[in-house]
């Protein structure tokens, strides 16, 4: 149980109280500040005899921490599991022109045919002044200068939207094999 006393100058009974059993909100408002005062001093008595002026728990709460508390105990467990989420989150270091080979037959594999594949290869080559920084350090600014700079070439819109359909779709790859983040 929690306690909190607050004021409420724009309610009929300004003052009130806040507090919370088992993770409900509980209110109470008074119109004498003073009563108000002596009923928060007889729920700080109540909380302290129950001992938990510090926390407010439900009993599922306490559950999980008492569950958190035995994992932790065991630090030989605790520390396989930061290197497991350490290898599975650990970024694969390729390089840019690797991660195009890479996507290129893995769309060959899928059956794409080598005009689809000649294409990707020709819009990756044309973004190849992002892909680097991309690798380096994730800057989405350089993706839309890019895009701006296809505008002012003078490709058409639809010829864009491809170019940045097919450099997103690349992307997402790229984050799905931890090229980039």
């Amino acid at each position: 149980m929690a306690v909190k006393k607050y004021d409420r100058i724009d309610r009929p009974s300004p003052y009130g109280i806040k507090w919370s059993v088992d993770g409900k909100r509980k209110f109470k408002f008074f119109k004498n500040k003073s009563v108000r005062d002596d009923y928060y001093k007889e729920l700080l008595k109540k909380e302290r005899k129950m001992g938990s002026s510090l926390l407010s728990l439900s009993s599922e709460e306490a559950a999980t921490i008492k569950q958190a508390l035995e994992i932790v105990s065991n630090t030989h467990d605790v520390i396989l599991a930061c290197k497991e989420y350490a290898e599975k989150t650990k970024r694969v270091d390729i390089s840019p022109q690797g991660a195009i080979d890479e996507y290129l037959k893995e769309k060959a594999m899928l059956g794409r045919d080598d005009n689809y594949i000649r294409a990707i290869k020709n819009i990756l080559k044309r973004g190849w002044n992002a892909l680097p920084v991309l690798f380096d350090d994730w800057k989405e600014p350089v993706c839309h200068k890019w895009i701006l700079e296809l505008n002012q070439d003078g490709f058409a819109a639809v010829t864009i939207r491809t170019h940045a359909k097919t450099f997103n779709g690349f992307c997402n790859w790229c984050m799905a094999k931890k090229y980039i983040y």
